[in-house]
């Protein structure tokens, strides 16, 4: 019995460790499923606060890859504020773009994706793209403006790496024709070149700037220097449109040129702005300095006369006349027939101070300050010699910017009152008149530049009822050994009017033209400048309304006296070498 009992309690033991390892079995199993549950669970809520927080926030915070100056990119603020002309027409705005950049960690398959990418931009370089697809970097810009039916595409695409942002791009409505005036600006939204630069701070606070041009104004002088670059081969050509009262800046055109939209595509000879950044000798528009120099200095007669009958001899330099009349020549002959000895011994006359400091008060010596932009140094001898003195008399020896030349004449110009360029509209006229010259001096020198028009080289620059007055400047350029290129002209025309009270200045500048069939192979200012000018004058008559003079009282007054003493001249030195014949 008791041997039976012991193998029953056997038995029952040994059931109760069987049932005891099974349910310790399946404890561990649920332990097992409920844990594995639980880091499932975890991971799901990790990869959640992912997404939805630590990703977004590195997205916002992570810096884009700095774009060089050859990179578009779109900017991150909407606030910039525009700029426009004086007419309210955009010249630079931000608009509204959905960028397209890459986070190369998401994206699984970069083959793929890179075939997809290819499929989808192909006009992007395959190699760029390959190099965003496989970077190491994140947030990369892949295309600063999609088009609706590109962001269908990279949706069907599927890939999670691709992702879309608001962006606020700056663009350029009128392209090259404002380029080198408005500049453009970098990825980081701030100005690189041009009024961008300038008024950087002013613009990304949101604030508008209007500028003195008009649009209409630097189209028609565009159109008018692109024509004459063309029919004489010219390497660049330059023009200002600038009111003497005001002196606000209507138009600067600077060409070659570029597009800001693309200015990675620019060439720095494009980016170059010969009217602020290029010094140049300009040959005879100086004539209009030194003439006024003699006038204020002197108070001459208009009858006063210099020998300009054989060259000038200064130490070894010589000076010749382009079309000698080997006489003795009056201060009105002198000027129409632009003579460089006759100059050159005006120059000698008023003497080396005396020069020098007109020159220094119309503004010639000095960069100038245009709105915050300031022109290349002029280019002035030092030391000065006595035979600077003759030279700079008739523009030669010193350099200087289009933007000096339009100072100073304006300055003469604007009755001796100091005109001071603007790229900036103003509200009403200045109320600070600074007096340079005296009025007669300014009156003496309207008569002889319209005398330039009516009777001398500069004709061609002439608009019925308008009364252009002006100077013909052709200038051989400097070699880089040092000497002067006869087939290498730099040809300018500066003009203002009406001449008897003048309103607008007008300034024609062509690098290296070269003689046509029209222009009987002459490459000089009277044939290629001067025509410029009286077609950009014919477009501001008609866009401005400007209306004509049809009384020619006034125009007859301001040449009349000065062709009597022309007339004089010649018929005396013709009575005298008649005597002398004999």
């Amino acid at each position: 019995m008791s041997s039976f009992v012991r193998h029953i309690h056997r038995k029952v033991h040994t059931l109760q460790g069987e049932r005891q390892t099974a349910l310790d079995l399946a404890r561990g199993r649920s332990a097992f499923i409920l844990t594995s549950f639980l880091l499932l669970y975890a991971l799901v809520a990790l990869r959640v606060l992912e997404l939805t927080y630590i990703r977004p926030y590195f997205l916002k915070q992570e810096t884009p890859i700095t774009a060089s100056i050859d990179e578009v990119k779109p900017i991150s603020k909407e606030t910039r504020g525009k700029i426009t002309d004086r007419e309210g027409n955009i010249l630079a705005s931000n608009v509204a773009v959905t960028a397209l950049y890459i986070d190369p960690v998401f994206i699984q398959n970069k083959d793929d994706a890179y075939k997809d990418l290819k499929r989808i931009f192909p006009s992007e370089s395959a190699e760029t793209l390959r190099n965003r697809v496989f970077s190491g970097k994140r947030n990369i810009l892949v295309r600063a403006d999609l088009t609706p039916q590109e962001q269908e595409a990279i949706l069907q695409a599927g890939y999670p790496g691709l992702i879309f942002r608001k962006e606020y791009m700056r663009i350029y409505p009128q392209g090259e024709q404002t380029a080198h005036l408005v500049g453009f600006v970098g990825s980081d939204g701030k100005g690189l070149e041009g009024l961008e630069r300038i008024f950087d701070k002013q613009l990304n606070k949101g604030e508008d700037v209007t500028l003195a041009v008009d649009l209409r104004l630097q189209y028609a002088m565009h159109k008018a220097l692109a024509a004459k670059m063309k029919d004489f081969t010219a390497k660049a050509a330059s023009g200002i449109i600038m009111d003497i009262k005001t002196g606000e800046i209507l138009s600067s055109v600077s060409l070659p040129d570029y597009d800001p939209n693309t200015f990675s595509d620019a060439k720095p000879h494009q980016r170059f702005d010969t009217n602020i950044n290029g010094v140049y000798e300009m040959g005879s528009t100086f004539k209009i300095l030194s003439t006024a120099a003699l006038f204020e200095s002197k108070d001459p007669d208009m009858t006063l006369s210099y020998d300009a009958t054989k060259p000038l001899v200064s130490g070894r330099f010589k000076i010749h006349d382009y079309h000698a009349e080997k006489r003795v020549l009056t201060i009105p002959e002198i000027f129409m027939h632009s003579s460089n000895i006759g100059s050159a011994l005006i120059g000698q006359d008023i003497g080396t101070d005396t020069l020098k400091t007109v020159y220094r008060d119309l503004g010639v010596f000095d960069r100038i300050n245009v709105s915050g932009m300031t022109t290349a140094q002029p280019l002035v001898p030092k030391p000065w010699r006595s035979v600077n003195t003759l030279t700079a008399s008739y523009g030669h020896g010193i350099a200087v910017t289009p933007m000096n030349m339009v100072q100073a004449v304006g300055t003469i110009a604007n009755g001796g009152v100091k005109t001071t360029p603007t790229f900036i509209k103003t509200t009403e006229q200045k109320l600070r008149q600074t007096r340079i010259l005296s009025e007669k001096t300014s009156k003496q020198m309207l008569q002889l530049m319209r005398l330039v028009v009516t009777n001398g080289t500069g004709g061609n620059a002439e608009v019925a009822g308008y009364s252009v007055a002006g100077k013909t400047g052709t200038a051989e350029k400097i070699s880089a050994s040092g000497g002067y290129q006869k087939d290498k002209l730099l040809s300018s025309f500066i003009g203002v009017f009406p001449a008897y009270d003048p309103q607008y200045l007008v300034m024609v500048m062509i690098d290296e033209p070269k003689g046509n069939k029209k222009s009987y192979g002459y490459a000089t200012a009277g044939w290629t400048a001067a025509p410029a000018v009286k077609e950009v004058v014919q477009s501001m008559a008609a866009i401005l309304g400007l209306p004509k003079n049809t009384d020619l009282t006034k125009d007859t007054q301001m040449v009349g006296r000065l062709q009597e003493i022309i007339d004089q001249s010649e018929t005396s030195q013709k009575g005298s070498a008649k005597l002398a014949s004999n």
